[in-house]
Protein backbone atom coordinates (compact mmCIF):
# COMPACT_ATOMS: atom_id res chain seq x y z
CA UNK A 1 0.00 0.00 0.00
CA UNK A 2 1.44 3.22 -0.77
CA UNK A 3 1.10 6.50 1.04
CA UNK A 4 -1.23 9.18 1.00
CA UNK A 5 -0.70 12.45 -0.66
CA UNK A 6 -1.48 14.38 2.46
CA UNK A 7 1.08 15.70 5.78
CA UNK A 8 0.22 14.24 9.10
CA UNK A 9 2.44 17.53 10.17
CA UNK A 10 4.85 14.55 11.95
CA UNK A 11 6.50 11.67 11.56
CA UNK A 12 4.71 8.25 11.10
CA UNK A 13 5.32 6.48 14.89
CA UNK A 14 3.71 3.32 13.87
CA UNK A 15 3.42 1.44 10.50
CA UNK A 16 1.14 -2.38 10.75
CA UNK A 17 3.56 -5.09 9.31
CA UNK A 18 1.91 -6.56 6.00
CA UNK A 19 0.91 -10.07 8.01
CA UNK A 20 -1.23 -7.54 9.95
CA UNK A 21 -2.61 -5.47 6.99
CA UNK A 22 -3.74 -8.74 5.76
CA UNK A 23 -5.64 -9.78 8.00
CA UNK A 24 -7.37 -6.21 8.70
CA UNK A 25 -10.96 -5.39 8.67
CA UNK A 26 -9.87 -2.92 6.04
CA UNK A 27 -8.47 -5.36 4.13
CA UNK A 28 -10.81 -7.63 4.11
CA UNK A 29 -13.70 -4.53 3.36
CA UNK A 30 -11.11 -3.33 0.24
CA UNK A 31 -11.20 -7.60 -0.76
CA UNK A 32 -14.82 -7.69 -0.93
CA UNK A 33 -15.28 -4.83 -2.67
CA UNK A 34 -12.05 -5.75 -5.68
CA UNK A 35 -10.07 -3.08 -4.79
CA UNK A 36 -6.62 -3.97 -4.92
CA UNK A 37 -4.76 -1.06 -3.48
CA UNK A 38 -5.18 1.85 -0.29
CA UNK A 39 -4.78 4.78 -3.07
CA UNK A 40 -7.71 3.31 -4.75
CA UNK A 41 -9.99 3.12 -1.78
CA UNK A 42 -8.61 6.87 -1.03
CA UNK A 43 -9.83 8.06 -4.31
CA UNK A 44 -12.65 6.28 -4.96
CA UNK A 45 -14.37 6.70 -1.26
CA UNK A 46 -13.75 10.47 -1.46
CA UNK A 47 -15.49 11.14 -4.93
CA UNK A 48 -18.27 8.29 -4.52
CA UNK A 49 -20.12 8.81 -1.01
CA UNK A 50 -23.25 6.55 -1.98
CA UNK A 51 -20.82 3.71 -2.95
CA UNK A 52 -18.93 4.11 0.45
CA UNK A 53 -21.39 4.17 2.82
CA UNK A 54 -23.61 1.65 0.90
CA UNK A 55 -20.73 -0.55 1.00
CA UNK A 56 -20.01 0.06 4.53
CA UNK A 57 -23.34 -0.61 5.74
CA UNK A 58 -23.61 -3.74 3.74
CA UNK A 59 -20.42 -4.90 4.91
CA UNK A 60 -21.26 -4.39 8.65
CA UNK A 61 -24.54 -5.80 8.12
CA UNK A 62 -25.77 -2.17 9.11
CA UNK A 63 -29.97 -3.20 8.95
CA UNK A 64 -32.33 -0.33 9.48
CA UNK A 65 -35.98 -0.52 11.09
CA UNK A 66 -36.96 1.85 7.92
CA UNK A 67 -35.07 1.62 5.14
CA UNK A 68 -33.28 4.98 3.18
CA UNK A 69 -33.89 6.19 -0.01
CA UNK A 70 -30.19 7.36 -0.20
CA UNK A 71 -26.84 7.33 1.90
CA UNK A 72 -26.82 10.92 1.22
CA UNK A 73 -28.40 13.85 -1.10
CA UNK A 74 -26.16 16.39 -2.06
CA UNK A 75 -27.62 17.76 -5.04
CA UNK A 76 -29.07 21.31 -2.99
CA UNK A 77 -25.22 21.41 -1.48
CA UNK A 78 -23.40 19.61 1.62
CA UNK A 79 -26.07 22.25 4.18
CA UNK A 80 -28.66 19.88 6.26
CA UNK A 81 -32.08 20.47 4.97
CA UNK A 82 -32.97 20.36 8.80
CA UNK A 83 -31.08 20.57 11.98
CA UNK A 84 -32.60 18.80 15.71
CA UNK A 85 -31.18 20.13 18.43
CA UNK A 86 -31.93 19.02 21.88
CA UNK A 87 -32.05 19.99 25.34
CA UNK A 88 -29.77 17.65 27.02
CA UNK A 89 -27.74 14.21 26.47
CA UNK A 90 -27.63 11.67 28.76
CA UNK A 91 -23.61 10.97 30.22
CA UNK A 92 -22.82 7.37 30.23
CA UNK A 93 -19.71 4.81 30.37
CA UNK A 94 -21.64 2.45 28.60
CA UNK A 95 -22.75 2.73 24.85
CA UNK A 96 -24.64 -0.36 25.32
CA UNK A 97 -27.17 0.92 28.18
CA UNK A 98 -27.22 4.48 25.34
CA UNK A 99 -28.05 1.48 22.38
CA UNK A 100 -30.75 0.21 25.13
CA UNK A 101 -32.45 3.24 25.80
CA UNK A 102 -32.47 4.68 22.18
CA UNK A 103 -34.04 1.80 20.67
CA UNK A 104 -36.95 1.70 23.42
CA UNK A 105 -37.37 5.08 22.65
CA UNK A 106 -37.52 4.13 19.09
CA UNK A 107 -40.63 1.58 19.59
CA UNK A 108 -41.92 3.15 22.33
CA UNK A 109 -41.06 0.90 24.71
CA UNK A 110 -39.74 0.99 29.14
CA UNK A 111 -35.92 1.30 28.40
CA UNK A 112 -35.72 -0.09 31.87
CA UNK A 113 -33.16 0.87 34.50
CA UNK A 114 -30.91 3.66 33.38
CA UNK A 115 -29.90 4.36 36.91
CA UNK A 116 -26.10 4.37 35.57
CA UNK A 117 -26.82 7.72 33.73
CA UNK A 118 -26.83 10.72 34.86
CA UNK A 119 -27.88 14.09 33.01
CA UNK A 120 -25.86 17.38 32.23
CA UNK A 121 -26.32 19.92 35.01
CA UNK A 122 -28.73 22.47 33.16
CA UNK A 123 -26.08 25.62 32.35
Amino acid sequence: MSEPSFDFGGEIVWRPTPELIAQSRLKQFMDEQGLTSFDELWQRSTTDLDWLWNAVLRSLDIQFYTPYSQVVDLSKGSAPSEIKFVKNLPKTRNAKVMRRISRAAYLGQDPGDTSSNSQYENN
